[in-house]
């Protein structure tokens, strides 16, 4: 077996040892109406609420915003530079490339050892990415479209899972 399936392989295990088993997850704070804590150190959210920037100063979390420029980041970018909150951007329009999953892929190698919340502005967008990054690890549709049922509602965004897989 090469190198990167015995990886992969190794990765999925650990996926399906962690959802038939669970894990102690890291406590996040209340950041948005809707949040979802998929893995040990990641939380999928909506918008972030005035209490939940609040609550993420001094906590080490990074923030990833999946918005676009049009939505308004601008605002809460300069709010959390302010209050010394790492933050990046990944905008995310209707679909999802590739390309953008293996710089979120590149994102969360980078900072495995933080606390990561990835949010837009409902939490569909955030739950789109994670399903198409759970894909990309081996992870099937149908076990990628449940961890994220939580936080994903449209059938929009259901959809833009489901045609990633065929891509």
């Amino acid at each position: 077996m090469n190198g990167r399936r015995f990886i992969r392989r190794s990765k999925l295990a650990i996926f399906v040892a962690v959802s038939f088993f669970g894990c102690a997850y890291a406590d996040f704070p209340q950041v948005s109406e809707q949040q979802l804590q998929v893995a040990p150190n990641v939380l999928l959210a909506g918008a972030l609420t005035e209490s939940g920037i609040t609550a993420l100063t001094n906590s080490g979390i990074m923030v990833i915003d999946l918005r676009t420029a049009q939505e308004g980041t601008a605002v809460e970018a300069r709010q959390l530079s302010g209050l010394g909150i790492a933050r990046t951007s990944l905008p995310i329009g209707r679909g999802i490339s590739h390309a953008q999953v293996s710089e979120f892929d590149q994102l969360l190698k980078e900072s495995s050892e933080q606390k990561i919340v990835v949010h837009c502005a409902s939490g569909n967008r955030a739950g789109m990415l994670w399903a198409a990054h759970l894909i990309d690890e081996g992870v099937s549709l149908q076990k990628a479209q449940s961890q994220v049922s939580g936080i994903v509602t449209k059938d929009s965004a259901k959809d833009v899972i489901a045609a990633y897989i065929k891509r």
